[in-house]
């Protein structure tokens, strides 16, 4: 399926240069409430912190969007649209699509396995505009170091790459970004919508 990942330009040139896109950790997300939509009392509330804790050493995630054109989602991870969008073609299996809720829910009467699977894939309804997908990777594989980062593969094929309406990026430096082995991935400008709240391509291509 066709997914999208937000990023500033200067973040999104070297994933390009590199063929690469981050992993996320868990403890470096936005959303202070990841893994603890669920609550207990006091000690069950510490365990499931601690829980968090350990899980987040595991693995991390990569957060994709199945919409490109929401306002908001340039506003917030794209540098206020100066930033860059690019398109993924992913493997279904590696996916899944975050469920969104209105309340938390009670812990009753401990974390079992099925929630633990649950866990990573459930936020609040507040984040609903993001129509958010997930990739869980194991971060034990992915080398030492701060920073953690997965290849560009088939299974998560680069397709696109949308500069957004305010961004100064010539179509020639994306290019060179992507390098020789990018001859099929599709460029794209994109505008403020003339009569909607979206963000669309723009037909007049890179004009700079």
């Amino acid at each position: 399926m066709r997914l999208y990942h937000f990023l500033p330009e200067e973040y999104a040139l070297d994933d390009l240069k590199n063929s690469r896109i981050k992993i996320s950790k868990l403890d470096s997300l936005n959303d202070p409430f990841e893994l603890l939509w669920l609550y207990g009392d006091k000690e069950e509330n510490a365990a499931l912190i601690a829980f968090k804790k350990e899980f987040s050493k595991k693995g991390g995630i990569i957060c994709f969007s199945q919409n490109w054109q929401n306002l908001l989602l340039w506003s917030h991870y794209a540098n206020r649209h100066k930033g860059i969008c690019l398109g993924f073609d992913i493997e279904n299996k590696l996916v899944k699509k975050v469920c969104y809720v209105d309340a938390r829910t009670r812990l009753n009467p401990s974390l079992s396995k099925e929630m633990e699977d649950r866990l990573v894939y459930t936020k609040s309804s507040g984040w609903k505009y993001e129509e958010e997908w997930r990739c869980w990777l194991s971060l034990n594989d992915k080398g030492p170091g701060e920073h953690y980062f997965y290849d560009f593969s088939e299974d998560i094929k680069l397709c696109e790459v949308i500069a957004g309406p305010l961004c100064d990026i010539s179509k020639s430096e994306i290019t060179s970004a992507i390098g020789k082995g990018g001859h099929d991935v599709k460029l794209v400008k994109a505008k403020l919508a003339d009569d909607s709240f979206l963000i669309v391509k723009d037909e007049r291509g890179f004009t700079g």
